[in-house]
């Protein structure tokens, strides 16, 4: 989707999963996007760990593909990484009887082969990957049910994730790529994402775009 398309503006493009779908709030687009003829090209369900296979259900590469070849954006932001550490990974670990530790290896170095390959040619910005908000036993709701197969605890996942941040947080650093890392903004005092950002609809595992709106909007301002 394509927004305040004008000439002689920087052309910024977002890549990412349905997680993306915050940088739809006015907000945005009033505020820190004013000055660049902004696409938002998001993929439901993408995962780093899915970026590489030309099998994927989603399809993900191909569309990024697409619109970073289209756009030739001077300016890239991208988020993915919820559905690896959330679910992909360990489902993928119990099959193949890996270390937990060892995926996620494998999905750092997928994530740094992305990114190389899709930078903007002025800034590129990577926005750390959401904490889990799917509770223990909870089982209500088409994302709990199809995730119901992991075994680990919102807390084992939650730690993963920041695992996954810490880590590009490096990586990004080492590559010249901006990283925006949210995480201490987001865990509540119990390991756990905070109640503030859990969404009023409870079958909905995003996070509440209200709340997380202006949170994510005060951290990019600093970085737009």
């Amino acid at each position: 989707m394509i927004f305040n398309f004008r000439r002689n503006k920087s052309k910024l493009l977002i890549l990412g999963d349905s997680h993306c779908e915050v940088f739809r709030s006015p907000i945005f687009k009033e505020g820190v996007f004013k000055n660049y003829n902004l696409t938002l090209e998001l993929v439901h369900g993408a995962t780093i760990s899915g970026i590489e296979n030309p099998n994927s259900k989603t399809q993900a590469l191909p569309i990024f593909e697409k619109a970073y070849q289209v756009q030739k954006p001077e300016v890239v932001i991208i988020m993915l990484g919820e559905v690896d550490t959330g679910f992909v990974l360990w489902l993928q670990a119990e099959q193949k009887s890996l270390g937990i530790s060892d995926m996620l290896e494998k999905c750092v170095e997928k994530y740094s082969r992305f990114l190389a390959s899709h930078s903007g040619t002025k800034k590129t910005i990577v926005i750390s990957a959401p904490l889990p908000t799917i509770k223990d036993g909870q089982e209500w709701g088409d994302i709990a049910n199809a995730r119901r197969e992991v075994k680990a605890t919102q807390k084992e996942r939650t730690a993963l994730t920041i695992q996954l941040n810490k880590k590009m947080s490096t990586i990004c650093s080492e590559m010249g790529i901006e990283h925006v890392n949210l995480d201490k903004m987001c865990l509540g005092e119990d390991g756990v994402v905070s109640q503030i950002l859990l969404n009023e609809d409870p079958n909905n595992h995003h996070y509440d775009n209200d709340i997380f709106a202006p949170l994510l909007l005060k951290k990019l301002k600093k970085h737009i």
